[in-house]
């Protein structure tokens, strides 16, 4: 309650530049953490205007705001579905990724990304769910059996954050090492055993994986250059990308698609150029094919 009565709530659009300035000329935060992103898969697969608009432009517009304001830490929240994406999701979070790299090199801002797995609340989401079907000994949903993650509770993704932006240097990319990862029928499992509910009374249902999902979601791909930060669970990941100015550009053309609302060519370059990306330097076409290089 004390700490509460310290914090200011304010609010306004990261992607409204305008509104950004004044937040930030008024307040003059030495520290950002941004985790404004949008996140549902099957929902973003349908409105990849809106997931190019927060996910990557307004992404784009707080970070330049922030290094023009003079703030020293800039920590941005990242998930593994970044990695090889085959999401609208997925991409619009690669781009953001690689625009925030490209931005912090030789930056006066600490600009650090962290790239989590799935968070687990036990007070909401998936656990609080699964909970609540389990004791009231309904079917269990526990999708896809090929489905395999990496779960964080929300006190160590926190941690983690925390740790990544004070450990940061200037355009780096922070991934956890959860261990191995599980699927959703093991968070059951271990749900059953904590609260003493019989595995025998509970029917368990796998259903398809989603669309836009992937079997397996990584940390990292394999082509990133891997470096464990020694007592921590964080590995520094690196990997070559397109230049500042290439993604300036980029990210001007899809400003472009996004003004005219057409979710179909949206959609189309924003992969095209998340595949350039995932690539490590082919460039995308403007008909969305991926071609050449990039310098």
């Amino acid at each position: 309650r004390v700490l509460f009565r310290s914090i200011e709530l304010v609010l306004g659009d990261v992607g409204n530049a305008d509104r950004v300035t004044a937040v930030l000329r008024e307040y003059r935060p030495e520290i950002v953490i941004h985790a404004a992103a949008y996140g549902n898969l099957a929902l973003l697969e349908n409105h990849a205007v809106e997931a190019v608009e927060n996910n990557v432009l307004a992404t784009a517009t707080f970070a330049e705001l922030a290094l023009g304001h003079g703030v020293g830490w800039f920590v941005a929240i990242s998930t593994e579905k970044a990695v090889d994406p085959v999401s609208v999701a997925g991409a619009s979070r690669l781009l953001a990724e690689r625009f925030l790299r490209a931005l912090g090199e030789g930056a006066e801002t600490r600009l650090v990304v962290v790239r989590l797995g799935e968070i687990v609340d036990p007070a909401s989401g998936i656990v609080a769910t699964l909970l609540r079907e389990m004791r009231a000994r309904r079917t269990v949903d526990a999708g896809s059996a090929e489905m395999l993650r990496h779960y964080l509770s929300l006190r160590e993704a926190a941690d983690c954050v925390l740790l990544a932006g004070a450990l940061a240097d200037r355009g780096a990319t922070f991934v956890v090492d959860a261990g191995p990862s599980m699927p959703v029928a093991a968070i059951v499992d271990a749900l059953a055993t904590i609260h003493r509910i019989p595995l025998d009374e509970l029917k368990i249902r796998h259903g398809r994986i989603p669309d836009g999902e992937k079997p397996c979601d990584v940390a990292m791909s394999a082509d990133e250059r891997r470096q464990p930060v020694e007592g921590t669970v964080l590995v520094r990941v690196d990997r070559r990308g397109a230049s500042l100015a290439s993604l300036r550009e980029s990210l001007e053309e899809l400003r472009a698609l996004v003004r005219e609302g057409r979710r179909e060519r949206v959609a189309a370059r924003l992969r095209a150029i998340a595949a350039r990306e995932a690539s490590g330097g082919a460039s995308a076409g403007r008909d969305g094919d991926v071609t050449g290089d990039v310098a």
